[in-house]
């Protein structure tokens, strides 16, 4: 056996059970966009005059993200969300909440 041998005992470590293992559901701004005819028509989105306010967890997106441009006021209800979202959001004439 060698010293620096190391995969002479088998693997180390451990795989983590499925049920732990959670991905997060994510959007950027930019989809936010595109898919805003979508969320008023499933119901999480509704527009009020010039802005629209959308209720992300409750389409079941968990993060969102600030890849993109976004020219329209949105008022977003989502768990997270990154600081260039935050930037571009509020930039447009939106508003966050968490």
């Amino acid at each position: 056996m060698l010293k620096y041998d190391r995969d002479h005992f088998g693997r180390h470590g451990f795989k983590r059970p499925q049920s732990v293992v959670k991905a997060n559901s994510t959007i950027n701004v930019s989809e936010l966009k595109k898919c805003m005819d979508t969320f008023i028509a499933q119901g999480f989105a509704k527009k009020d005059g010039e802005k629209y306010t959308v209720n992300l967890t409750d389409a079941h997106i968990d993060k969102l993200l600030g890849s993109g441009n976004i020219d329209i006021a949105v008022d977003v209800t989502v768990a997270e969300a990154s600081a260039k979202a935050k930037e571009k959001i509020e930039a447009a004439g939106g508003s966050i909440a968490e």
